[in-house]
């Protein structure tokens, strides 16, 4: 869709019965495309999906920053390649001897409980992701391992502490740290 379809198609919305926010919302996203439109482009040319996708990338920069890889790299957000594929392919070779199929692990990351329970399979996976079949699930999960903060994976039980103190968990753990 091109992006003067899209400045009819906003248009519409606002001219159409509904509520006041609505059409307000329509006007304005219709008026920033309008001005992106004679900002970015030559009287009579389009933008080109490059354009359009060069815009939502520097969007992501501004709104969220860059990322760190878990190599250590900066880089911009996940579209991105990281430069770094030998420090991908390092982590990698340590991930296979540290984590061979069938070691019990203990998982920390995300919405799963404090040191979760699970085992390695032997199934391939996206780079830093491995299959696990964690006890208290019927199903296998592909979940992340590493991260900038480190491996989520442990071969011991880590104390609270520890997993609080190295940032692995996303919101869980803090939200009771603050409210104690």
């Amino acid at each position: 869709m091109s992006i003067k379809t899209k400045i009819e198609a906003l248009r519409r919305l606002a001219e159409r019965p509904g509520t006041e926010a609505e059409g307000r919302l329509a006007r304005e996203r219709a008026d920033a495309l309008e001005t992106k439109l004679r900002a970015t482009s030559k009287p009579d040319q389009p933008l080109t999906a490059l354009d359009v996708l060069n815009d939502y990338l520097n969007k992501l920069d501004r709104d969220y920053g860059s990322i760190s890889c878990p190599c250590g790299v900066k880089r911009r957000h996940r579209v991105e390649v990281c430069p770094n594929q030998s420090g991908h392919k390092e982590i990698a070779d340590l991930i296979a001897r540290t984590f061979p199929p069938g070691t019990r692990v203990y998982y920390n990351r995300w919405a799963y409980t404090l040191n979760c329970p699970a085992v390695v399979l032997d199934r391939p996976a996206p780079e830093f992701w491995l299959w696990l079949k964690f006890d208290h699930l019927r199903t296998n999960r592909k979940v992340p391992i590493v991260s900038e903060k480190g491996f989520h994976l442990s071969t011991v039980p880590l104390e609270l502490k520890a997993v609080i103190d190295r940032d692995l968990t996303e919101g869980y753990y803090k939200f009771w740290r603050t409210h104690e």
